[in-house]
């Protein structure tokens, strides 16, 4: 009885949560704007018609027309007779530009299958195809292939590259009936099964989503390929280096809106977006031959050691000598290339080395990198990563494993361990927020910004080798009427949002125009500069529906799109009492004082309800309590608290109001004129500048 009690109370938390979010995700909203959820098309050959937005499945799509990119929007493209790729298609209409969905071109054929349900009704599939299929609700598709006796095949389906919220399980049965191979996918990874027939005779072939969905959202392709070989993992470790430099130069040419979108989305991940190159080093390969004896390799600083996981309780040691008073950092370069791992990173200062009385003592570890992202974006590092200063000149000893448990009969991971003195840097990565009061709502969204309206942007910073200095951001390409992009990342913080708005003083620029963005960082080490350019990320959701878990991909390009049919009711305005500025003004604070910080709300028609106005944004510390200003009034005033111990520094700050307003319904054969929407607005920035009272 316990049993099936405890299994009632799951399943009644799990309906709770589910229909409490969908109330939470749906009691707020932003302006009418195209919003792209589902492709009822996933790719197509070259030559053939392009897709349509007939099917699709989103809001405000009427009208709307398809556009596709590889590099950037000034000359949005069709991939009729061109390059095969990965396109992002989105929506393009007088609301806007909506998000965008993979969209994948080949030079190979692709079959949409249905009816294929049960195994007598197995749909027949064979090498040098690509397949479409729609996961039906609580069940199996199911496919039937005749391969050689000992041919190796390599089935694949891709959902999550594909924008999919599928997560499918991938199944091969001989014709007895017997299961003789099985994979899943995870939240990050598309299955892939690698298998050897033994006798030329028909297998079944079947997929399901395990968490028992269907529809449009969980499309997903199927293709059978004929690898050479058995093992995923019998490529050269040092490969996975190659490639490291290559995601690395990709990243660069992405973030300036030079670079094509890859044929495959299979290692590019949000992650990457926080990589840099390693240093010019020639890899050297681990020596697994004498990993029985457990006798360490023997490396030189700076090294870059690529090795394979090839078995679940694989340890891999190497030494390398260091001089006294050397700051040493150790980086692990796997899963953010692709690989299904999770390192575990160790380092030993090694005394009396090959005595009888050796000893090591432990000095560092590591399983994942430093917590990246919010609950806006989730980066998920699981990459290792530690640095220490070795005091005395000694041999220093590292020890890499994995920790997630895999076949490795088929999948040998490979990894590539970095070992260098402190080089201090960061990468940034950035994305347009959905204006939302919890951030773990937040969802895919549309670039687009309305008159007088406001969005968020979001930047993430990743520090390496303990860089510690503020970071001055700056969007660069916007038009001259989107005000605000300027900001500071301070020395405490690795995520910050630029609140960008729409001015009404200023001549208005053309709309259903898009302007491609690039979110620059700059800061300064003693008398050096350092800069970078943040790599362009979407939001979008998590493949569990199960909790909500916004997760991201890469995105090109990072741009902002004006639309020429809805206007905001309500503008916010924080600082000084006027114009709003082409800048954030500073405002000067001294830890343990209150300060004020003045709120003007601009309204218009549909925006006469109360505005609250929350903080959103700023110092660690810091707070506010929320203000309501009621529709007959228009300035107020926010009592910001700077505590005695607040962090010394610039840091931007903003607030997000929430109002009730009344907007024209965008759909003309609609019975209702015009809709209600309970908006959270961003309001301009201003900065904070918190420093000591004076003695």
């Amino acid at each position: 009885m316990r049993y099936y009690s405890v299994i009632a109370f799951a399943f009644a938390w799990f309906l709770g949560a589910w229909f409490l979010g969908g109330l939470a995700s749906s009691a707020v909203a932003q302006l009418p704007a195209p919003e792209l959820n589902a492709l009822n098309v996933l790719g197509a050959q070259i030559g053939q018609p392009p897709a349509t937005l007939d099917g699709a499945i989103g809001n405000q799509l009427a009208g709307a027309k398809p556009v596709y990119s590889q590099a950037g929007l000034a000359a949005p493209s069709t991939p009729l007779d061109t390059q095969p790729g990965m396109y992002q298609l989105r929506a393009m209409s007088d609301l806007g530009l909506s998000n965008s969905r993979n969209f994948w071109i080949s030079a190979d054929p692709w079959v949409v299958l249905t009816a294929n349900e049960t195994e007598n009704n197995a749909a027949a599939i064979a090498l040098g195809t690509r397949y479409q299929d729609e996961c039906p609700e609580r069940g199996f598709n199911y496919y039937r292939i005749q391969f050689d006796t000992d041919q190796t095949i390599l089935l694949q389906c891709y959902a999550y590259s594909l924008d999919s919220r599928a997560r499918l399980v991938l199944s091969i049965k001989n014709p007895d009936g017997n299961t003789v191979a099985t994979v899943d996918s995870s939240n990050e990874h598309d299955p892939k099964l690698i298998f050897q027939a033994k006798a030329k005779t028909p297998y079944i072939v079947s997929v399901h989503d395990h968490l028992f969905r269907g529809g449009p959202e969980y499309r997903y392709a199927l293709q059978v390929t004929s690898p050479t070989s058995l093992n995923i993992g019998d490529a050269d470790p040092t490969a996975l280096v190659t490639h490291w430099r290559q995601l690395a130069q990709s990243n660069a040419n992405l973030q300036q809106g030079t670079a094509a979108l890859p044929s495959t989305f299979e290692d590019w991940h949000p992650r990457i977006a926080l990589l840099r190159a390693p240093g010019d080093v020639n890899p050297v390969v681990h020596d697994e031959s004498i990993a029985p004896n457990r006798t360490p390799m023997r490396a030189t600083l700076p090294a870059i050691v690529a090795g394979r996981f090839d078995k679940n309780d694989d340890v891999d040691l190497i030494d390398v000598e260091c001089e006294a008073n050397t700051d040493v950092v150790a980086e692990v370069v796997s899963q953010r290339a692709g690989q299904q791992t999770d390192s575990a990173l160790i380092v030993y200062r090694i005394e009396n080395l090959g005595q009888p009385n050796e000893k090591s003592t432990k000095l560092a570890e590591n399983d994942d990198f430093p917590a990246t992202g919010n609950a806006e974006m989730r980066f998920g590092i699981k990459d290792s990563y530690l640095s220490f200063r070795a005091t005395e000149k000694s041999v220093y000893r590292f020890a890499v494993r994995d920790q997630q448990r895999t076949n490795r009969d088929r999948i040998r991971p490979t990894y590539a361990l970095e070992i260098r003195t402190a080089r201090p840097g960061f990468v940034l990565a950035s994305h347009f927020a959905y204006p939302i009061r919890e951030p773990e709502q937040t969802r895919a969204t549309s670039s687009t910004i309305s008159t007088f309206g406001a969005r968020m942007l979001s930047v993430h910073a990743l520090r390496f080798d303990g860089f510690a200095a503020p970071i001055e951001l700056q969007v660069n390409g916007l038009p001259p009427d989107i005000l605000g992009g300027a900001g500071v990342l301070a020395i405490d913080q690795n995520h910050t949002v630029l609140n960008l708005w729409n001015s009404s003083a200023i001549a208005a620029s053309a709309p259903n125009t898009v302007h491609p963005l690039s979110v620059v960082g700059t800061a300064k080490i003693g008398e050096q500069t350092l800069s970078g350019t943040a790599t362009p990320l979407e939001i979008r959701w998590n493949s569990s529906d199960t909790y909500r878990s916004p997760i991201g991909k890469l995105s090109h390009p990072l741009s902002i799109a004006k639309s020429s049919l809805s206007s905001c009711p309500v503008s916010v305005e924080l600082g000084a009492l006027g114009e709003m500025p082409m800048d954030p003004i500073a405002i000067d604070a001294v830890r343990g004082q209150p300060i004020k910080i003045p709120v003007r709300i601009a309204r218009r028609p549909g925006g006469e309800s109360p505005v609250t106005v929350r903080l959103h944004h700023t110092a660690t510390k810091t707070t506010a309590a929320e203000i309501k200003l009621e529709p007959n009034v228009a300035d107020g005033t926010l009592d910001v608290q700077i505590p005695k111990d607040a962090p010394l520094g610039e840091y931007l700050f903003g607030t997000l109001c929430e109002v009730l307003v009344t907007v024209p319904n965008p759909d003309p054969m609609a019975a209702e004129k015009s809709l209600k929407h309970t908006l959270q607005i961003p309001s301009s920035n201003v900065r904070l500048r918190i420093g000591d009272a004076p003695q």
